[in-house]
């Protein structure tokens, strides 16, 4: 992310006996605000957005420049160096954590919008949500003083 309005993406290109990498203008995003969170699905066909801590976006990779679906967050977040984002696997849904004092995650189904809040009673924070192995069933998240869960 070079500007935080903007994602781009580069592609390796082979010039002489050397190769660079060169932006594609195809696979540019540009949104108005900032974007906080970024992440891909594992066979790269789907990326969603966080922007302004406020709207989830999804975007199809066949299509980037045309929103799938635009979600209102039902509570904000802020933005951090720390990943509180993760697209599954399959792009159906993803977990967003709450960040610093916030020990909770929600999933959401990107196509349908609806969100599910789960609080930690044990964290102090949420940090690092993932879906194991890229799949749905287990939720992972930590928070700062290196405490884990794994919910189901």
């Amino acid at each position: 992310q070079l500007k935080a309005n903007e994602i781009s993406m580069f592609k390796v290109v082979a010039q002489d006996k050397s190769y660079q990498f060169v932006e594609d203008e195809a696979y540019k995003i540009t949104v108005q605000g900032t974007i906080d969170y970024c992440d891909f699905d594992r066979d790269f066909n789907h990326i969603v957005l966080v922007i302004d801590g406020h709207t989830l976006q999804l975007r199809s990779m066949s299509d980037i420049r045309k929103i799938k679906n635009s979600i209102k967050l039902n509570e904000g977040v802020s933005a951090m160096s720390l990943r509180c984002l993760q697209l599954s696997g399959n792009g159906k849904q993803c977990v967003l954590s709450g960040g610093n004092d916030k020990p909770y995650f929600y999933v959401i189904d990107v196509e349908s919008g609806t969100q599910k809040k789960f609080k930690s009673n044990s964290l102090s924070d949420g940090y690092s949500p993932c879906f194991i192995n890229g799949d749905t069933q287990y939720v992972f998240m930590g928070d700062i003083a290196g405490r884990m869960e794994i919910w189901d």
